[in-house]
């Protein structure tokens, strides 16, 4: 059972509170009632910088502290950067989780992902109680060794100052915020940037990497956001965070179609990466502290789309 629930007067910090987690969250806390929410930017506190997370621990004093800062790509990214992500992702949670630690954070919720999960997979959908079972997949392997050792710091405070916390595992999130980048992106809002491209040329060809069968696991910000609070209030330990539906390529292909602005020529392109094959998650845990799933992935995928063509001139890629 969780030792420290948050109350509408904690102070509540949120690194990384620009992202499309982040934002959403934010989003979530303030509609729930609480008054006192932290949400610097990096120009406050860069998570790179010990003596910096020092010095705003030190004057803000956070009671429950939601760390989703990192340093994120799509597979493409993740395959080109290996190196960059493991060392950037690793120092970041190591000095606020240290931070909290030290200033008597009651509760930690801690944003991981299910690139962490061993490959190939014991089974799917994926389960908690598999998570350490192996090495994570090479084409995310520096991204998802950093969160994963993060798991293992967060058992230590706990064993060792009696520091509660939540790791959530989360699927491949999209929503309003995220990084649109066609090269380096997570799929969804590279292809969110194809589509509105794509509905302004003549041809109107949308470029997918892959092949349609491929499966993923998608879930929209304001769904996560959701799920995280709520296993903040009533979890500790691992917790997949995902809609538990398995989607294929196609079907994403066919909502982006949907809410396109006009009839798109679909283009599957083989030549690049895809990574795993098959992947989605079991939610039990999740279910069974009251999470049911709001978005459709329709629904996701066009207030996603309506959202970028609103703000495709400074969105974050």
């Amino acid at each position: 059972m969780p030792q420290a629930p948050m109350k509408t007067d904690s102070t509540i910090l949120v690194t990384g509170a620009g992202g499309v987690l982040g934002a959403a969250i934010l989003s979530e806390l303030r509609k729930q009632g609480h008054e006192t929410i932290l949400a610097p930017t990096k120009a406050e506190l860069n998570c790179l910088d010990e003596g910096d997370i020092e010095r705003y621990f030190d004057r803000h004093r956070p009671t429950h502290v939601f760390h989703l800062a990192s340093l994120v790509f799509g597979i493409k990214g993740n395959l080109q950067n290996q190196a960059l992500s493991f060392k950037a992702n690793t120092l970041m949670s190591l000095y606020v989780l240290d931070a909290c630690a030290k200033y008597g954070v009651e509760k930690v919720f801690f944003a991981g992902t299910v690139a962490s999960y061993a490959f190939p997979y014991i089974s799917l959908p994926l389960q908690e109680k598999h998570f350490w079972m192996g090495a994570p997949h090479a084409g995310e392997y520096g991204y998802a060794l950093a969160k994963r050792g993060s798991l293992g710091h967060l058992q230590i405070l706990r064993q060792s100052f009696g520091m509660d916390f939540c790791y959530g595992i989360f699927t491949n999130l999209y929503g309003p915020h995220d990084k649109f980048n066609t090269e380096t992106g997570h799929v969804i809002p590279s292809l969110v940037v194809k589509t509105v491209r794509a509905e302004a040329e003549a041809d109107a060809v949308l470029e997918v990497w892959g092949k349609p069968q491929t499966t993923r696991d998608f879930l929209y910000a304001d769904d996560a956001a959701q799920a995280a609070i709520l296993a903040m209030e009533k979890h500790s330990g691992e917790i997949n965070i995902a809609s538990g539906l398995e989607t294929t390529m196609g079907a994403l292909v066919d909502a982006l179609s949907k809410s396109a602005t006009r009839t798109l020529q679909v283009k599957w392109v083989s030549d690049q990466p895809v990574g795993i094959p098959k992947r989605h998650c079991d939610v039990s845990r999740l279910q069974s502290l009251g999470f049911t799933l709001r978005y459709s992935l329709e629904a996701g995928i066009g207030e996603t789309l309506q959202w970028y063509r609103a703000n495709a001139w400074n969105a974050r890629t």
